[in-house]
């Protein structure tokens, strides 16, 4: 079942359902958090037509693999992003963004892993009085999304320092394993690149 965070001044509950988030947004001064994970499509299909999502941005979710982006329809904003998962590959993160309410959409890789929320949720909650808005939610959810590139780099940088001391320590091996490494490594930095420069100009139109 689908089930939100409710956020006003004065302190934070859990709501469960449909019509239990639609009637939390319908008081504009709470802040409503819907996480999705995977998604499940019955509940993807409850917050479209409860939040009244905008059929391309659904279509976009249910497509998987999308350049990172933003789009702006009538009732609400959709924004496409990748974010570093728990076992430290690449997957995408959805948002759609409402007045008084935030949808995140957490994909899975090809791992099954997801983008761990536990730290910012913590974060947020602690310091959510300097700015209860949605804006701010956002900010947060992508400032650690963004720190999680600075992992993806020192991972590749830790694999170019391990074959660059093969090559100097014993010289490259007979049976092409450098070489395979050195393509697969570049396989990556190059899917990385494709997923993360796009999010610059993104994250520009937000300011």
């Amino acid at each position: 079942m689908l089930s939100a965070t409710v956020y006003n001044d004065e302190s934070s509950w859990s709501v469960s359902g449909i019509e239990a988030i639609v009637s939390a947004i319908a008081d504009t001064s709470n802040l409503v958090w819907i996480d999705l994970t995977g998604p499940d499509e019955d509940d993807l299909d409850a917050l479209a037509t409860g939040l009244d999502l905008h059929e391309l941005a659904i279509e976009d979710v249910r497509k998987h693999g999308q350049r990172a982006k933003l789009n702006r329809y009538p009732l609400h904003a959709f924004l496409v992003a990748y974010a570093r998962a728990e076992d430290g590959d690449m997957c995408e993160v959805d948002f759609f963004i409402g007045p008084n309410w935030l949808v995140t959409v957490r994909e899975t890789n090809d791992h099954g892993e997801t983008f761990p929320i536990a730290d910012v949720t913590r974060r947020y909650e602690r310091i959510r009085s300097l700015d209860p808005g949605v804006g701010f939610l956002l900010y947060c959810l992508l400032d650690e999304l963004v720190d999680g590139y600075f992992g993806e780099a020192e991972q590749a940088e830790d694999a170019l320092e391990i074959i660059e001391e093969t090559l100097f320590d014993i010289g490259p091996p007979s049976d092409g394993t450098l070489q395979q490494e050195l393509l697969e490594l570049r396989r990556s930095m190059i899917t990385f690149r494709r997923r993360v420069v796009p999010l610059r100009d993104v994250v520009l139109s937000l300011l």
